[in-house]
């Protein structure tokens, strides 16, 4: 049950439409914590996603920039606190079955229904925060609060170098 998934994906004709699509240069890829899955690909179908935008680097990026007004070193970055900060919440029906079980550890455990709910969601926070996020940079761009546009783009294009200097044991 706990490789349901990777079963689907290993049929040779999504495969290849996969390879297709997380290939092609033209598609921009969005995920928190992007380098979760571009392990999951690298090693499962020996994909190297091109074009990643990191919503948990942009968020470490938007508030290092505003570090004047809080207190930067404190703030937490995965998707749940970055969704909370965008008033945003994550999916509560399996927030509530693990909190029941008294073990994040049992995600695989869960009924898939909820699972499938859950990653959903997961999917749907990571797109609406890359595009606040983008939304805030481009507004820091145009009201030259921070030129921000450049780090973001430089962001972008470091990410997969980043994430293969760390598959390799230089942690960066």
């Amino acid at each position: 049950q706990g490789n349901k998934f990777c079963v689907y994906l290993k049929d040779p004709e999504i495969e290849h439409a996969l390879r297709e699509l997380l290939t092609n240069p033209k598609v921009k890829y969005c995920a928190q914590n992007a380098k979760f899955e571009m392990s999951f690909f690298r090693h499962q179908f020996g994909i190297e996603l091109p074009n990643v935008f990191d919503t948990e680097v942009m968020a470490r990026v938007a508030c290092t920039i505003k570090k004047n007004h809080m207190n930067y070193k404190k703030i937490r970055y995965g998707l749940q606190a970055c969704a909370e900060r965008e008033n945003l919440t994550k999916y509560k029906p399996m927030l509530d079955w693990l909190k029941q079980k008294g073990n994040k550890a049992m995600y695989h455990k869960a009924p898939t229904e909820l699972i499938e709910a859950y990653v959903e969601q997961d999917a749907w926070l990571s797109w609406e925060l890359a595009r606040r996020q983008i939304e805030t940079f481009r507004h820091w761009d145009r009201s030259s609060l921070v030129p921000i546009s450049g780090v973001v783009k430089l962001e972008v294009r470091t990410t997969p170098h980043l994430f293969n200097m760390e598959s390799k044991g230089l942690l960066v």
